[in-house]
């Protein structure tokens, strides 16, 4: 998502939807992420770096967050 977003000289948009998650916990890789990151790193680091870049972008984008909404 992150790369298409960039590529190509045209902006794309993403809306994250933030489901049964904290989005602060997307972006800053905590919470249960934190630990799913060190399984995976160990075996697939390049990769996972990626992920991590791409979580802290998209965690930063304003989006909607399931849990504030009732319905």
């Amino acid at each position: 998502m992150v790369e298409c977003r960039k590529d190509g000289g045209q902006e794309r948009l993403i809306v994250p939807v933030f489901f049964d998650v904290n989005p602060k916990d997307v972006r800053h890789q905590s919470g249960p992420f934190k630990a799913a990151f060190l399984k995976h790193k160990k075996e697939r680091r390049e990769e996972v770096d990626g992920w991590k870049r791409a979580l802290e972008y998209v965690g930063g984008i304003s989006g909607y967050d399931l849990k504030a909404y009732n319905g």
